[in-house]
């Protein structure tokens, strides 16, 4: 293996030919094996090394097309694929979403349940002959909740202020538990469930997984890596589609039925070339 540093292989980009980031990558993966940081990149450069020549196409664009560290910058985008972008990562997502909504409709229902218990259980204490050690101050469960998850900040500091502040105001300057948990059940049945983050939310856009997921989510990645060329994604969306296809297809080392075609990828980029 060629020996190096990890500044040799992005210098080694320098070098504008196909050989040279071939050469690149060698150097990366003897960075990535020696140092053990970002290991999860290791079995991508191998897979890619080993059918480095079926990619020609693919890197003869890189070079006339970008410079050398805006080629690091794709290369980079490339190998984080395997971590943030999986395909097993988008259905996991799809099923997290769903059991999220259950959960909110659980809440919802189960909390407008307990606050009109809540309510019935006040008005009967208030009204009958009989009560109970029941809650009426917001105050006392938060004092309670605190003891016994024996939470020694609020123990130090704002407990005492806010018992004090409890005891300046009536209990009707304060909402009333029944109202606390309706607020809840109202805020859990309102409640949106959507992608803390953009890649998550372009992949998980359809309806069922597919390999095109993977395709949203490499020229979505690729916007996040225009330091170097502010136009990275408009020229990369010209290269041929064979040459993406390839490289996907050997990134994520899809098999059989998994495997991305020429077809699914210009699909796709009609329907962004139609939103733009």
């Amino acid at each position: 293996m060629i020996k190096g540093t990890y500044k040799d292989y992005i210098e080694t980009l320098r070098g504008n030919t196909v050989d040279s980031i071939q050469k690149s990558l060698q150097l990366l993966l003897e960075d990535r094996c020696k140092s053990k940081c970002w290991v999860s990149e290791i079995p991508v450069i191998e897979r890619i090394l080993d059918r480095f020549d079926e990619l020609t196409p693919l890197w003869v664009e890189l070079n006339s097309k970008l410079s050398f560290n805006a080629r690091y910058d794709f290369i980079d985008c490339v190998l984080g694929l395997i971590i943030f972008a999986k395909p097993d990562s988008f259905i996991e997502a799809r099923q997290v979403a769903k059991e999220l909504h259950a959960i909110n409709t659980d809440i919802a229902n189960t909390a407008g349940h307990l606050a009109d218990l809540l309510s019935s259980q006040s008005e009967m204490s208030e009204s009958s002959g009989f009560t109970s050690d029941i809650y009426y101050s917001i105050k006392d469960p938060i004092n309670d909740a605190a003891n016994t998850a024996q939470n020694y900040l609020f123990e130090s500091y704002p407990k005492e202020k806010l018992n004090q502040l409890f005891g300046r105001y009536d209990l009707k300057y304060w909402p009333s538990l029944p109202q606390i948990i309706r607020a809840i059940a109202d805020n859990a049945n309102q409640a949106d469930v959507y992608a803390n983050n953009e890649i998550t939310s372009v992949g998980t856009q359809s309806q069922r997984a597919s390999s095109v997921d993977c395709i949203r989510a490499f020229y979505t990645a690729l916007g996040n890596f225009t330091v170097h060329d502010s136009r990275m994604v408009e020229k990369v969306m010209t290269f041929p589609n064979p040459a993406i296809v390839g490289l996907l297809n050997i990134v994520y080392d899809w098999k059989d039925e998994e495997i991305l075609s020429d077809e699914q990828l210009k699909n796709y980029k009609s329907r962004i070339k139609r939103q733009v």
